[in-house]
């Protein structure tokens, strides 16, 4: 199983006149495959990965958001999960559309993933709702196998016990 060892997390400033100004954010590969959007629902119109105002949410809703986002682990299991989720979103162009979610649903409880949290410290915004600066925390979560870039400075946690029944 190949790992992925070159994940890029990215912010991108968004200019989108049906969103407004803020930023996205995303953990790509080196062919800039998100590995965070295939296993976060919904697929469509979720504001999770929008840091700033988007589907509804004002900048400061949306920038007021703690986000606990999954991520997957390996490029083997983005490349199984993608056809999956394009036929879920796209029907029409699907070999079984019937069965197209169903599918899809199922694969990404098979998939081990990591965990980013994302959370705002700090925002300024203008009058008019722009925003202005923004301050984050972001932290990612892996099992011991997932190798982190030389830059990081990854530590060791034991999972919390599973609660007595």
């Amino acid at each position: 199983m190949k790992k992925v060892d070159d994940l890029e997390f990215k912010i991108r400033a968004t200019h989108d006149k049906a969103l407004c100004d803020g930023w996205t954010f995303s953990l790509d590969d080196a062919r800039g495959h998100d590995f965070i959007y295939p296993v976060n629902m919904p697929l469509r119109f979720n504001p999770s990965q929008f840091l700033g105002c988007s589907y509804g949410l004002t900048a400061q809703q949306g920038l007021k958001m703690k986000r606990r986002l999954r991520f997957i682990l390996t490029e083997r299991d983005y490349l199984r999960l993608d056809p999956l989720m394009e036929d879920a979103l796209w029907l029409g162009d699907s070999s079984d559309p019937k069965h197209a979610a169903e599918r899809y649903l199922k694969a990404i409880l098979t998939v081990h993933t990591g965990l980013i949290r994302l959370n705002t410290l700090r925002f300024k915004i203008s009058p008019n709702g722009l925003v202005r600066s923004a301050t984050f925390r972001v932290d990612l979560i892996a099992p011991t196998s997932f190798h982190f870039g030389p830059a990081l400075k990854p530590y060791s946690r034991a999972c919390p016990a599973a609660p007595a029944q």
